[in-house]
């Protein structure tokens, strides 16, 4: 048995990057739930929140790309899942934001359904 320990998604600049801005952009990112980069294709095209004293006003990120800080933790239970072949693999995640979940490598920890991928007997149920 292993047991790896992890921290959540810890999103890149946490929503704003000034960086995005300077280009004619408005500065506002995606903030990541999950570890592996994705595009935000389904947010609101234009905000609810703005502030009339900023230029853009419209604070959407739509189409901007989310990148996860620590992207190497599932890369670390991914490998050591792969490692570990039959055996069972414990996950503990310090939590900071809300849960992700694990749809990768064999490994599903969301809505009460069986982790895919592993044997019968070393499957667990998880609970919200």
């Amino acid at each position: 048995m292993a047991l790896v320990f992890i921290d959540s998604p810890m999103s890149y600049r946490m929503g704003y990057d000034p960086a995005d801005k300077a280009p004619g952009g408005n500065g506002y990112i995606p903030i990541s739930l999950q570890y592996r980069p994705y595009t935000a294709t389904t947010a609101r095209e234009h905000s609810l929140a703005c502030d009339s004293t900023e230029t853009p006003a419209d604070r959407s990120y739509r189409g901007k790309m989310a990148h996860a800080q620590n992207e190497c933790h599932l890369d670390l239970v991914e490998e050591t899942r792969r490692l570990m072949g039959d055996k069972p693999v414990i996950v503990a995640i310090s939590m900071s934001n809300r849960a992700p979940a694990f749809r990768t490598a064999g490994i599903h920890g969301g809505r009460g359904g069986p982790q895919r991928g592993l044997p019968a007997r070393h499957r667990t149920l998880c609970r919200r």
